[in-house]
C-alpha cells in the first residue's frame, strides 16, 4: 500500500512538472513568434493578398514542446484585415528538422482555419 502511494505522488509531482514545462514551452514560442511578426504577417500576405493591422499572439493560445533548438508547435490568432474588415483565424505552426538533417532553423507556415468577410 505504502508503495502504491509513493508512486501515486511520484506521478501526480511528474504530471505537474509536465504542465509547467508545456505552459513555459508555449511562452517560449508566443515570444519566438512576437519576434518573427514581421515574417509572419508578410506570409499571411502572400497566402491572402490582405493586410492585417492586428495579428495578436498570445502564449495562452499556443501548444507546444520543447526541441534541442527551441520550442515547436503552433498559436492559434485572430488577424484583422484593412481590406473589406477581413478577420481570418490562423494556426501559425513552428517546425523543426533538426532530428533528421540537423539544420538549427525554424520554419514558420500558416493554415487558415476560418474567415469572415
Amino acid at each position: 500500500m505504502r508503495k502504491l502511494l509513493i508512486s501515486l505522488i511520484i506521478s501526480t509531482a511528474l504530471s505537474a512538472n509536465a504542465s509547467i514545462t508545456d505552459r513555459s514551452s508555449a511562452n517560449e514560442l508566443a515570444y519566438f513568434l512576437k519576434s518573427k511578426k514581421v515574417e509572419v504577417l508578410e506570409i499571411a500576405r502572400q497566402m491572402h493578398e490582405y493586410t492585417y493591422y492586428a495579428f495578436a499572439i498570445d502564449a495562452k493560445n499556443c501548444v507546444a514542446k520543447k526541441s534541442p533548438i527551441g520550442a515547436v508547435g503552433m498559436c492559434m490568432v485572430m488577424g484583422l484585415a484593412s481590406e473589406e474588415n477581413a478577420i481570418a483565424y490562423y494556426s501559425i505552426n513552428v517546425s523543426s528538422d533538426y532530428f533528421g538533417t540537423g539544420n538549427e532553423k525554424r520554419k514558420i507556415s500558416l493554415t487558415l482555419i476560418d474567415y469572415e468577410i
